[in-house]
């Protein structure tokens, strides 16, 4: 049989001994004369890191786990590194995968600033810089189009009066109908889960 499925990101009390000392040392440092990087750091911003390094670890324990019984700065290798990015393209976005190795470029500054980092910068930043920024302009949808979906949802349902409704057909109506009502009386979502039938919306032309 075999074992667990490993983690792809290793959990802090994993962590090799020296990581979390390291980590506890940024994590608790508050003193405002220190001239260390975590100081200026937001939390979020360190969390991040904290993600980013975590991630790295979980992948160092799948593909090479005698790597971490060894010095982080020693751990850290453009090699490596150059792994871990394909192993990130497996299951990642390019412009995912140029943030994960910016959150890890962060935690190396901040865990270890006497150490020169300019490799992984420039890694980072090619990342980056190949990333397809994407085409942030999406197609406008008209209050028309909106109607006409919703009118279609109510006709393909076939709601008789004379049978009983299939809960499928039940819900495509109640789509249909709210789509096409809210696209001409546009309404908060708290106003429009209390509209109600008969009291709020009425047919004028019933008899």
């Amino acid at each position: 049989m075999s074992g667990p499925t490993p983690k792809l990101h290793l959990p802090f009390a994993k962590w090799p001994e020296i990581d979390q000392r390291m980590w506890n040392v940024v994590k608790e440092n508050d003193d405002p004369f220190d001239d260390g990087p975590s100081v200026r750091l937001a939390k979020t911003t360190l969390y991040k890191y904290w993600m980013g390094w975590r991630r790295f670890l979980g992948f160092l324990a799948i593909i090479e786990p005698d790597a971490l019984k060894q010095k982080p700065f020693e751990r850290l290798t453009r090699e490596r590194v150059r792994r871990f990015v394909d192993h990130l393209r497996e299951t990642n976005t390019a412009h995912s995968v140029a943030i994960q190795i910016d959150s890890l470029y962060g935690a190396a500054r901040t865990l270890m600033l006497d150490k020169g980092w300019s490799w992984l910068l420039s890694i980072k930043t090619r990342l980056y810089a190949a990333a397809p920024r994407g085409n942030r302009v999406r197609p406008v949808i008209t209050s028309v189009q909106l109607v006409d979906l919703g009118m279609g949802l109510m006709q393909e349902s076939k709601i008789s009066s004379n049978k009983p409704i299939p809960m499928v057909d039940a819900i495509r109506y109640r789509d249909g109908l709210m789509i096409a009502l809210l696209a001409q009386i546009p309404l908060r979502p708290k106003n429009a889960a209390a509209l109600e039938i008969g009291r709020d919306v009425i047919n004028e032309n019933d008899n």
